[in-house]
């Protein structure tokens, strides 16, 4: 089993340890990749649409095509994120928006 962890925030804090507390749990001895989010991407999308003619048009493509590839070969995806106001973290924003082009 493949796991990608995508930390809406760079520190590891109290989020992260009882995530990980959480995720270590489940794997075991799999596989874990583990993004920091704006520290492994940090440009917000551009809304230049580019990314619909060719995804490969996008101005930060080669920042963003290694997370891709790694949450399309996941069997499971992990979010975490500090709670601030019940609201998704600007940086998980922006991330669903560069995943979520098509």
């Amino acid at each position: 089993m493949k796991i990608v962890i995508i930390n809406g925030q760079n520190h590891k804090g109290s989020t992260w340890n009882i995530g990980n507390l959480l995720t270590r749990k489940i794997a075991g001895e799999k596989e874990i990749k583990e993004y920091f989010l704006p520290k492994d991407l940090n440009h917000f999308c551009a809304g230049c649409y580019a990314c619909l003619k060719a995804r490969e048009r996008c101005p930060y493509w080669m920042e963003k095509e290694p997370i891709l590839q790694d949450m399309q070969k996941a069997d499971l995806l992990i979010f975490y994120q500090s709670e601030l106001l019940y609201d998704a973290v600007g940086a998980h924003e922006s991330a669903f928006g560069f995943v979520l082009y098509k």
